[in-house]
């Protein structure tokens, strides 16, 4: 197809032209024209072919050393009109317009197990927006549409979101002293909690705490800071302003 572009561009096609060819022809050069739109380029990666926006990411994460590697998959539809496509080692590079029209998103591992658990894309977390990261001491994270998932060696992964997730960004997500999550979101009477890295989970009228213990056992100060509550009576800024450690 480029030859007989480049060959119809400077004359050289001396042969009559089909209708056919004329058409495809024409579409290469409204392509070529067109950057940015899905589903444009193509590129053979064996055994599959990979494409368009998907491409874009697959040649992104190659271009920073972290390429998703063999294509274990076709490209296929997803729900809610995106497209996905798979990858060796549990990689996969999803992609709906209403996220980028020009980029997928990449998500794998222990975080794309957790979020299958909630649903996948049709579940609270929504599309990845952003490809999986590097997080604090070591750890990963993906952001999605409605919320986060971290994961560290020791904590696995869990999804943060809503009031909660406010809460302890305002505090500095895994850098501040909750540290990473250790649970996902669960009910409790009329509000939800979730309990982070420094947690001895315990709660005392209402109000979370727990005991930290420094050296070999040895109880350090009692700090009112690991788990974020969420109740009708008890609001994400309050409970922000009760959970700061002891100074």
């Amino acid at each position: 197809m480029r030859l007989a572009l480049t060959n119809l561009v400077r004359g050289r096609w001396r042969r009559p032209l089909s209708s056919s060819l004329v058409v495809l022809v024409i579409a290469a050069v409204v392509t070529a024209l067109l950057p940015g739109t899905a589903y444009a380029a193509e590129r053979w990666i064996p055994p599959q072919s990979v494409k368009g926006s998907i491409l874009a990411e697959y040649e992104r994460l190659e271009g920073i050393g972290k390429s998703p590697g063999t294509p274990t998959s076709p490209e296929r539809d997803d729900r809610q009109g995106g497209k996905f496509q798979d990858y060796v080692n549990n990689n996969h590079i999803y992609w709906n317009a209403r996220v980028d029209p020009n980029r997928g998103r990449q998500v794998g591992g222990a975080i794309y197990n957790r979020w299958g658990q909630y649903d996948w894309e049709n579940g609270a977390l929504g599309y990845p927006i952003q490809s999986e990261m590097d997080a604090t001491g070591g750890g990963k994270l993906s952001r999605f549409e409605r919320g986060l998932i971290y994961w560290s060696s020791a904590t696995g992964a869990h999804p943060v979101w809503g009031e909660i997730l406010q809460t302890w960004a305002a505090h500095g997500y895994e850098q501040s002293s909750y540290g990473f999550p250790t649970s996902g979101e669960e009910v409790i009477g009329d509000g939800r909690r979730q309990y982070f890295q420094t947690s001895r989970t315990a709660t005392s009228n209402g109000i979370p705490k727990a005991s930290r213990r420094t050296g070999k056992g040895t109880p350090a100060k009692t700090r009112i800071l690991p788990t974020i509550l969420i109740s009708s009576t008890r609001t994400a800024e309050r409970t922000a302003r009760t959970t700061q450690p002891l100074r």
